[in-house]
């Protein structure tokens, strides 16, 4: 068995693989993480759209 947030039943079907719900666990929480030394301006871009995506209420 293997825990997934409940998106991966929309993203990743599989027709052997049976998603079901785990009830009373706490949400999953997500964050953006790159590589040591991996930081560019197109990293950074997509971070700042991220975040400001989340505090416009769109997460």
């Amino acid at each position: 068995m293997l825990c997934v947030g409940a998106h991966t039943r929309r993203y990743h079907t599989w027709p052997d693989v049976a998603y079901v719900p785990l009830g009373g666990a706490p949400p999953l929480e997500w964050g953006l993480a790159w590589r040591a030394g991996g930081e560019t301006a197109r990293v950074r871009a997509f971070t700042r759209a991220a975040v400001d995506l989340l505090a416009a209420g769109g997460g």
